[in-house]
């Protein structure tokens, strides 16, 4: 039993004394559970995350639940609507026969059978005989799901929405089901995503099984599964995995007698078939019952008439009855056409002629008498009127309101002037969209031989054309950039569409695609639509939700003009490029509308005929702009550690990896979407991940010294962990037939098990004297190659676990092993970045490769990680000392084919089976997809002006210049506004650090050898220069100018206590003032507005802790602010208020952790806190900043302007008033600078920093000197200090 408390109601209301006694008692009270109890037994949760309480009352568990709470969860399965609230039952007393055995089947729990097949003619009567039952088994508590098929409308006839549309009514239906899905939608965000097969496993199967249940059967109803369009998988999953349903779920089904649907279902031992038989003589009784109370009513709703009281007789309906053919359709469309203005009249036209034997004759002749009783046939306007309208409504993917149809089409006459005269076959109302009342009129309308005449005859691809061709010209008229007039912010979007404009985004490439003759017809309207509104039309998909489905519509769209307009180049080009756009920009343009301009446009290659179609002055731009579309056709993230190991499911359609901090995930290729995970957190790092041939099982290793086989679908481990080795596993693979796994680990072995036992195979194979970094399998599964950091490849026979070759073939660690298709070769990788090709049956030598990046680093060598690409004799390979480049080799020469465009931090490296596409392992913690073409393709994507990488940034505060920092001991000063050859200082030393002046006339540059620079950046001269005593040691670390210029003030570090913090004037170039007081490196120092004051933040020779010190230096006297604050001082930036009384200081967020953002005054008093929402390349004096999310913000206006797409990955970072400047992983040797447009910074919506704070879990744990209490009442922070207290 459930019953619910109150929306923000906590769990100690229920278990504290009086509190607890008051709700519970009236809670009693409504649900009339029985005296109100004084004492509960067994009072707990069952799920806090959803304020689900337990209680145990009367030997009853009691659940009360938060349902608000648990539905906003169960929503984000966007369920498909379910509306049975007009649809028609049964009347009292008829198909009781059918009714009871149904009833009888269900309450059986001993039956094996878990599904009812209940199949029929048209017009049996199953959609009413289905919602009959449902109600039956709804008011008994029983229903659990009810799902009802309709071929008209779209959201109705979509397999992809009846797994979770189901897990959301049985979540509704009872709060156990409930909580259980909603924890696996919150482990699973993207489970809509993922394979239907998944689906049912995970939303439905494992939620259901894992739950007590001891009540009656749950019923399902799923109705008119014939009526569902693309139903094969959905029909292999309904029949191949129903049998693992608890058994307690009972599956109704009732459909017409379709071969799929019998192929299916026939013959399962768990599935129960039952034909309606409509030739029986109780189902003419209940025809005859039926059409009995309809009389009445028509005659009762016609007293001015003065029908008889028995009207219209035995005789008539026994007539009628006989005419019906045991069709119920038949029996309800006929009643429709009597109950018009003369039913007896109507009546007579229908007794006329004789009845028919067969069911479908008997329906066509009565629609054939409806249509014959309008008598408007001779006139040409009623008939073009007709067409018009029901070659709409048969055509149309979701049915339409009268209202809708009249704008889309612009008849003559409102469509509701001709489709009042067909009520006997359509349901509709002023809020209602129009129906046919049953699909057999549409296929009797659509079959000319069926309806036999010209006039009622509906060419289905003639008005299908038709209707394409006016969806398009309503959209011409309608769609034009920000049609809502909405603002850029982080809050969601929930505008609403106009039906007809909703209905045309959504169908109209659904409609075009369809069009099978004279497709010039709508070449012109196409491509004059796509032209003006391409970009128009996907920011209406966004607004509706669907910005995911144009992904996989616009290549359709793309395979349809090539098919049936080859010479439309222009055409082709466009949604070429649009395929490219709304795959890439996905996760942008679904987050808002507005991000298609703001988020997407500017970083589409600027050659496209997209960008050069849609660019304008209103939308922020690239100087130089990007040349091609990126190599990574699509980003996978959202894990909390690095990856450690890739690999492609043998039907490429899911790729595996794994993690540090132990974890493994299945990803979805096509969207994007994880699918499972597996439950292991918080153990040793996974080192490597295989999976077997046939895509069910997972192999892992780790360094907890197991190998563990994993279930592709749940996640879940298959057998208890196989542990032979005594250190960790380096390496795992399976065997080609995929019953044994191979390991190699860091204890110099190698281990074979089998994956039916998990027992080993062979004793561990012992010979290498060092650890095993790569096993693999040759590809008849007789040997196992073997990789060592002793350098040698050995060769080892699997069945007698004896080695049958060994060579040394380089002088370094191998870090990868490959074999090639055939058998003939091996690849392996060495960690100075050489690969060796060797003959696999003698380990001679036939090739090596180089690559040129390949060198040791700081004392460590780095891996090379090679693959063969499928039924080639190609290699693709990856050294990390470079991680820039992904380079593609013939094994047989050995000779460099390609080298692809810099991609920052290559880790790793897989292929998918058929050889199209690449996962590339970053070094970030995500994964890409890559076009092997892309792989072979040199030319960067942002275009690269120098050669060295840039490693650090600033913008001058006019905006006008840009310097950087580049590696090879060079300062470059930029024009923004241009991509041309910067001006360039060189130095003989390295680049430490440097600062521009506030009126943007100097630059100075801090180097390695204790000297300061400064730069008039106009003449591009050095007008300073301080050099500091060469005898000090002191580095300095950090500078900063005065706001009027005059001084620059510097910190040191010498590695020692006598660190100091200086003071230079720059017009009389001596320095004017020191201090010894902080003690540590100063790492960074700012001036305070008014010039007086130098914040210095400092961190002792250990970096444990930091301190931030006021240096008054008109006193020259130094005071400690005690702010005790986190350790992590890379991602560290100060800031004062305008007025200088408060200062804001944001540290510690990383790639991967959180850090906060505090509000100080100048006595140590902490005013607010917050987590740190900046991206860890920002720091608060920036006046634009991008958030850790990627959101820009200006900070002055505190507005939204624009939001980086996922393929952006900020290196470093730098801001104006009006532009950002930045480098990315992928092109670190790249400046990119973003301009945006006034309209853009002028927007009203206004940022509000305060939402990343409430999924933050931020508490006010670092106060110092007084208590949260006491400076909320010490402080005044009312409207008066909010502009000191706005430091940003």
């Amino acid at each position: 039993m459930e019953v619910t408390f109150s929306p923000g109601q906590t769990a100690s209301e229920f278990t504290d004394s009086s509190l607890n006694l008051h709700s519970i008692t009236f809670l009693f009270r409504i649900y009339k559970l029985g005296p109100t109890p004084m004492a509960f037994r067994d009072v707990s949760y069952f799920d806090a995350s959803y304020g689900t309480l337990r209680v145990n009352h009367a030997d009853r568990d009691l659940y009360i639940t938060q349902i608000n709470t648990l539905d906003e969860t169960l929503r984000k399965l966007e369920p498909a609507r379910m509306d049975a609230c007009t649809r028609i039952e049964c009347l009292p007393g008829t198909r009781t026969d059918i009714l009871q055995s149904i009833d009888d089947w269900q309450s059986n729990t001993e039956a094996d059978q878990r599904i009812l097949w209940l199949h029929g003619l048209a017009g049996s009567g199953k959609s009413i005989l289905a919602t009959t039952i449902a109600n039956l088994f709804s008011e008994r508590g029983y229903l659990g799901a009810f799902v009802f098929f309709d071929r008209d409308v779209k959201e109705r006839n979509q397999s992809s929405n009846v797994i979770r549309t189901i897990a959301h009514q049985l979540g509704s239906f009872n709060a156990l089901f409930g909580t259980s899905i909603a924890a696996v939608i919150n482990d699973m965000p993207r489970i809509l995503l993922s394979p239907l097969s998944l689906q049912f496993t995970k939303l439905i199967v494992e939620p259901l099984s894992t739950l007590p249940w001891t009540g009656s059967s749950v019923v399902i109803v799923l109705d008119a599964l014939d009526e569902c369009a693309d139903r094969k998988l959905l029909l292999a999953i309904l029949a191949a995995e129903s049998i693992r349903l608890p058994s307690f779920i009972r599956i109704i089904i009732t459909s017409r007698d379709e071969f799929d649907l019998r192929a299916a279902f026939a013959g399962k031992v768990h599935i129960s078939v039952q034909e309606l038989d409509i030739s029986t003589e109780r189902n003419v009784e209940d025809i005859s019952a039926f059409l009995q109370i309809r009389m009445k009513e028509i005659r009762d709703a016609n007293v001015s008439l003065r029908l008889p009281p028995d009207w219209p007789g035995d005789a008539s309906v026994r007539a009628l009855g006989q005419r019906a053919a045991g069709l119920f359709a038949w029996a309800s469309t006929a009643c429709h056409f009597i109950d018009g203005y003369d039913p007896q009249h109507c009546l007579g036209i229908l007794l006329q002629g004789t009845p028919c034997s067969k069911a479908e004759s008997a329906l066509d002749t009565l629609y054939r008498t409806a249509l014959q009783s309008i008598d408007l046939w001779d006139d040409g306007e009623f008939c073009a009127d007709f067409h018009l309208i029901m070659g709409t409504i048969l055509v149309a993917k979701d049915p339409l309101s009268h209202n809708a149809i009249d704008a889309l089409l612009s008849p003559k006459r409102p469509s509701r002037h001709i489709i009042s005269r067909l009520r006997c076959v359509l349901s509709w109302s002023d809020t209602e969209p129009i129906r046919i009342l049953h699909p057999s009129f549409a296929e009797f309308l659509s079959d000319h031989l069926r309806c036999g005449s010209d006039s009622w005859y509906i060419n289905t691809l003639f008005h299908n054309r038709s209707f394409a061709i006016q969806c398009l010209n309503y959209l011409e008229a309608t769609l034009r950039r920000n049609c809502r007039d909405l603002k850029l912010s982080l809050a969601p979007v929930n505008e609403v569409l106009l039906e007809a404009t909703s209905y045309a985004c959504a169908t109209w490439m659904d409609h075009v695609i369809d069009i099978r003759e004279e497709e010039e017809t709508v070449a012109n309207i196409l491509e004059k639509f796509l032209f003006r509104h391409l970009l128009h039309w996907i920011e209406g998909m966004s607004i509706l939700k669907k910005s995911r489905t144009t992904v996989a519509s616009v290549p359709l769209l793309h395979d349809w003009l090539r098919l049936h307009l080859p010479h439309r180049t222009k055409l082709h080009e466009l949604i070429g490029d649009a395929s490219q756009f709304v795959r890439i920009f996905a996760s942008s343009i679904e987050e808002h509308p507005l991000l298609v301009y703001l988020g997407a446009l500017p970083f589409t290659p600027k050659f496209t005929l997209l960008y050069k179609t849609y660019n304008d002055c209103d939308i922020p731009w690239i100087p130089g702009g990007y040349n091609r579309w990126p190599p990574s056709l699509q980003t996978f993230s959202g894990y909390k550690g690095r990856v450690t190991c890739v690999a492609f499911a043998p039907d490429g359609t899911q790729i595996v990896t794994s993690h540090r901090h132990g974890e493994i995930r299945v990803w979805n290729v096509s969207s994007g979407a994880y699918i499972c995970a597996s439950p292991i957190e918080n153990e040793k790092d996974f080192t490597s991940v295989a999976i077997s041939s046939d895509g069910q099982r997972i192999a892992s290793g780790s360094w907890d010294s197991t190998v563990r086989l994993w279930d592709t679908g749940s996640g879940k481990e298959v057998l208890p962990s196989m542990r032979g080795h005594v250190d960790g596993v380096l390496s795992v693979a399976f065997s080609p037939n995929g019953t044994q796994i191979a390991s190699g680990s860091n204890d110099n072995t190698i281990c074979v098990w089998d994956t039916t036992s998990g027992c080993q195979v062979l004793p561990r194979l012992c010979g290498h004297m060092n650890r095993v970094s790569a096993v693999i399998f040759t590809p008849d599964g007789s040997h196992i190659i073997s990789g060592s950091h002793d350098r040698t490849i050995r060769v080892w026979d699997v069945a007698h676990g004896t080695e049958t070759l060994q060579t040394f073939p380089h002088t370094c660690h191998i870090s990868s092993l490959a074999v090639s298709s055939n058998g003939k070769w091996i690849a392996s990788g060495f960690a100075d970045g050489t690969i060796c090709i060797l003959d696999a049956m003698t380990g001679v030598i036939e090739n090596l490769c180089f690559h040129s990046g390949g060198h040791l680093f700081g004392g460590h060598l780095f891996e090379t990680h090679v693959i063969f690409l499928p039924n080639s004799t190609k290699i693709a390979s990856i050294l990390m000392s470079d991680s820039t480049r992904v380079h593609v080799w013939d094994a047989i020469s050995g000779t460099l084919l390609s080298t692809s465009a810099r991609c920052m931090g290559l880790h790793g490296i897989a292929i998918s089976p058929n050889g199209d596409q690449l996962v590339i392992e970053y070094g970030d913690a995500t994964i890409g997809l890559w076009n092997v073409a892309s792989a072979e393709e040199e030319e960067e994507y942002v275009q690269s002006q120098q050669r060295d990488s840039i490693i650090s940034l600033a913008f001058s505060h006019c905006g006008k210049q840009v310097a950087t920092v580049q590696a090879n001991r060079t300062v470059s000063l930029w024009d923004p506004h241009l991509s041309d050859i910067p001006a360039i200082w060189k130095f003989d030393t390295s680049v430490l650090t440097m600062a521009f002046s506030s009126d943007s006339t100097l630059l100075a540059i801090v180097l390695y050898n204790r000297t300061i620079c400064i730069w008039d950046t106009a003449s591009g001269q050095q007008t300073t220069l301080l050099q500091r005593n060469n005898t000090s040691n002191k580095e300095v670390t950090c500078v900063a100018f005065s706001p009027d210029g005059h001084w620059i003030a510097w910190g040191c570090d010498d590695g020692c206590d006598d660190t100091t913090v200086h003071l230079w004037d720059l017009k009389q170039e001596v320095e004017i003032s020191s201090t010894r007081e902080p003690r540590g490196v100063i790492f960074s120092v700012i001036f305070s507005p008014d010039g007086m004051h130098v914040l210095c933040a400092q961190c002792d020779s250990t970096v444990s802790s930091i301190s931030i010190w006021l240096w008054d230096t008109t006193s020259n006297t130094v005071s400690h602010l005690g702010l005790p604050l986190e350790r992590n001082f890379f991602d560290f930036s100060m800031k004062f208020s305008p007025d200088g009384l408060y200062i804001k200081i944001a540290q510690g967020r990383t790639e991967f952790y959180k850090g906060n953002i505090q509000i100080w005054d100048r006595s140590g008093h902490c005013l607010v806190g917050s987590r740190n929402y900046l991206h860890h390349e920002c720091v608060l004096s920036n006046p634009i900043i991008i958030t850790h999310d990627a959101w820009i913000v200006h900070v002055e206006t505190g507005t939204v302007i624009g939001k980086l797409p996922s393929i952006v990955s900020i290196r470093h970072f730098a801001a104006s008033n009006t532009s950002i400047a930045f480098t990315t992983k992928d092109q670190p040797s790249t400046l990119i600078t973003m301009h945006f447009p006034s309209t853009t910074l002028t927007s009203r919506e206004m940022w509000n920093p305060a939402a990343y704070e409430e999924d933050s879990g931020f508490e006010h744990d670092f106060y110092c000197g007084s208590s949260a209490e006491e400076t909320s009442s010490g402080h005044n922070t009312d409207d008066s200090d909010s502009d000191n207290l706005a430091v940003d």
